[in-house]
């Protein structure tokens, strides 16, 4: 005895179209077909949108990072301005006190005064032809200019241009701190 459960279907009947075997398939096919395309056009619309939001993210980014570029040349343009209205401001009184040795050292609270005023200043002092410091902020005594930065002491020595000189930033041996040397000649001060 053979248990097989098979219908059987006459051959004739499935050769001439009977729709009961191609019909489920087809219905199949076209759900199947249905369900592929629903889950393209989402895989495709989250690409875009990941893509989309890729690129809003990149140029905020790029946004913020040119406003902080703007903030900090105007920060830095500030300070300069600011630095090089301290150095004129030194330079008139020291031209007004005609060289003076001893009136100048009573610019040291004057220069006190300017650097704690200005956070970003570090300190200022003036130094002669030979390298020493004649008055300072700080009181850090006579330096050889061995001693200070020789990029804005030899600048200045070598050249006779009244111009304020912007020097390499460097890491002071004192503080600790990053500074920015700016400094400007002043002739003949003994």
């Amino acid at each position: 005895m053979h248990a097989d459960k098979s219908f059987d279907v006459p051959e004739s009947s499935l050769k001439q179209g009977d729709t009961r075997e191609s019909s489920p398939r087809r219905a199949v096919t076209t759900i199947m077909s249905f369900v592929v395309f629903v889950c393209v056009a989402l895989l495709g619309v989250n690409v875009w949108l990941a893509l989309q939001a890729r690129d809003e993210a990149i140029r905020q980014a790029t946004m913020a990072d040119m406003n902080l570029t703007r903030a900090m040349a105007q920060q830095m343009n500030s300070l300069f301005s600011e630095t090089a209205r301290i150095l004129d401001t030194v330079a008139f009184e020291l031209g007004r006190l005609n060289e003076d040795f001893i009136a100048v050292q009573h610019m040291q609270p004057m220069l006190v005064n300017y650097a704690a005023a200005t956070e970003q200043i570090y300190s200022l002092f003036v130094i002669d032809a030979q390298g020493h410091r004649i008055v300072s902020s700080k009181s850090t005594g006579n330096l050889p200019a061995s001693d200070l930065l020789p990029d804005y002491f030899t600048y200045h020595r070598d050249s006779p241009n009244l111009a304020r000189h912007l020097g390499k930033p460097y890491l002071s041996r004192v503080g600790n701190v990053w500074l920015i040397p700016v400094s400007r000649r002043l002739n003949d001060l003994k």
